[in-house]
């Protein structure tokens, strides 16, 4: 199978279908917002989302590369890299919208590849430079310290705010400290947040994780929406953002 039948293949879904309001209330500049947050699998929540609903897509969805963190915690669905939900991300962002995509270097090609085929012009690659590494193949392999950022845009896009760097540096979290096994800094998500969505402008997590982009949107005035499929990591988000 290929890329392509692959992205277009539909998987059995878990959770029924949510309807989603999204607010299009105009908002103070330094105004924050409580995220909204939705517990269930992506795929499903974003198939009955409004067209064109966001002014951005940014997330950090399963790699594929079965990661396991020091205290043994896993990331679902990371078997292989989880695309299929790029459809929708297209479909619901605004013309002159974005999407901005965490990966690593193995799965790198895989992911442009797919967020093209979904139908993103893929302008930018970016790195996070977690400033300490992992561990990796201590034998064959260099000692791995950053992520990989794709940056895809829908339309005529210009930045918002501050056009971003193609190197981010922030320091990583220890995975040993956080329930979520790859959790992002708030610092990190915040900068991005800035860079590419409107002030009071709107954006969607579909793998919310721990919740930093949340987090992130709320400091910076943004309006977001998250997605999470996992209770425990519901309850860490609701807790950070006190939604």
């Amino acid at each position: 199978m290929n890329i392509v039948e692959w992205l277009r293949t539909p998987r059995q879904l878990s959770v029924p279908v949510v309807n989603v309001p999204i607010s299009k209330l105009p908002c103070p500049a330094n105004d924050t917002h409580m995220p909204t947050i939705i517990e269930g699998d992506s795929l499903s929540v974003m198939r009955n989302m409004a067209d064109e609903s966001f002014d951005a897509v940014i997330t950090d969805p399963p790699y594929g590369m079965n990661y396991k963190s020091a205290t043994k915690s896993a990331v679902a669905n990371d078997e292989r890299p989880y695309i299929w939900w790029l459809l929708d991300a297209y479909r619901v962002v605004k013309q002159g919208g974005c999407l901005i995509s965490f990966c690593n270097t193995r799965t790198a090609e895989t992911w442009r590849v797919a967020i093209e085929c979904a139908g993103f012009k893929v302008t930018s690659q970016g790195v996070w430079d977690r400033g300490i590494h992992g561990m990796g193949d201590c034998k064959k392999a260099m000692a791995p310290r950053h992520d990989v950022i794709w940056m895809a845009t829908k339309g005529k896009f210009k930045f918002p705010g501050k056009r971003l760097t193609s190197v981010l540096r922030h320091q990583r979290e220890p995975s040993a400290s956080t329930l979520h096994p790859t959790r992002k800094p708030v610092g990190l998500m915040r900068e991005i947040i800035e860079s590419v969505v409107p002030a009071c402008g709107t954006l969607l997590d579909p793998f919310a994780g721990s919740g930093s982009t949340g987090e992130a949107a709320m400091q910076s005035g943004r309006r977001a929406t998250l997605i999470e499929m996992v209770p425990d990591y519901v309850a860490e988000i609701r807790q950070r953002t006190a939604a």
